[in-house]
C-alpha cells in the first residue's frame, strides 16, 4: 500500500526488492513496471525444526504472495533456484533470476585496515564468521571447535558478525553468549 504513493510520485519503472507482493503490482501500473521479489532460501523446508510455527507460516505466506503476484524472483544461488523448482509449483509467469553474492569487491583499497583492526580490537590474523545468529547457522559447532583449540593452547581469534539482539532468536543468542562466557 505504501509503495503505491512512492511509485506514482516518482513515476518509477521498478522497485527492487519488493518482497511481499500482497497485490499484483503489474496490473496497477504501466506494463513495463518491474518489482522483483527476493527470497533468501528455503531452509524452512529443509530444516523446519529451526523455525517457529509462526515463522514457518509467515515464510510460506510470503512465498504464496510471491508465486501468485510477482513476475521475477531473485535468489542468491543456483542451488536455491533449483530448490524452488523442486519444492513449489511456480506460476509460468514467474521468472527466477540468480544474482550471486560477490565476496571479492574492488574499490576498497583506500580503507585503512589498521583502523578497522584497532576499532574492533583484532590482531593482524583472525578468522571471521559473517552470519546472523540463527540456529540453523550452527554457531554452536563453531564455539565448541574454538573451545577444543583453546584447550590445546592454540592462539586463535574469531570475529563474529550479526545482530546480537533479535526477538525471534534471542533465546538461542543468549545460550551462545552463556556458552562463550562459561568457557572463557
Amino acid at each position: 500500500y505504501f509503495v503505491n504513493n512512492i511509485i506514482k510520485e516518482y513515476d518509477l519503472d521498478g522497485i527492487y526488492p519488493l518482497n511481499d507482493h500482497p497485490v499484483n503490482f503489474y496490473s496497477l501500473y504501466k506494463e513495463s513496471f518491474i518489482a522483483p521479489a527476493w527470497f533468501a532460501d528455503l531452509q524452512h523446508i529443509y530444516y523446519p525444526k529451526f523455525f517457529s510455527k509462526k515463522q514457518l507460516l509467515l515464510r510460506e505466506l510470503r512465498l504464496w504472495f510471491i508465486r501468485k503476484n510477482a513476475s521475477y524472483l531473485v535468489v542468491s544461488s543456483n542451488d536455491v533456484a533449483n530448490n524452488f523448482h523442486e519444492n513449489h509449483k511456480l506460476n509460468e509467469n514467474l521468472k527466477i533470476k540468480v544474482l550471486q553474492f560477490c565476496s571479492v569487491l574492488s574499490g576498497f583499497r583506500s580503507i585503512d585496515k589498521s583502523r578497522i583492526l584497532q576499532k574492533y580490537d583484532l590482531p593482524k590474523k583472525y578468522f571471521i564468521v559473517s552470519n546472523q545468529f540463527h540456529k540453523h547457522k550452527n554457531h554452536e559447532t563453531l564455539f565448541k571447535a574454538i573451545k577444543i583449540l583453546v584447550n590445546q593452547d592454540f592462539d586463535i581469534v574469531v570475529a563474529v558478525t550479526g545482530k546480537i539482539h533479535s526477538k525471534d532468536n534471542q533465546v538461542y543468542i543468549n545460550w551462545l553468549l552463556n556458552y562463550i562466557n562459561k568457557n572463557n
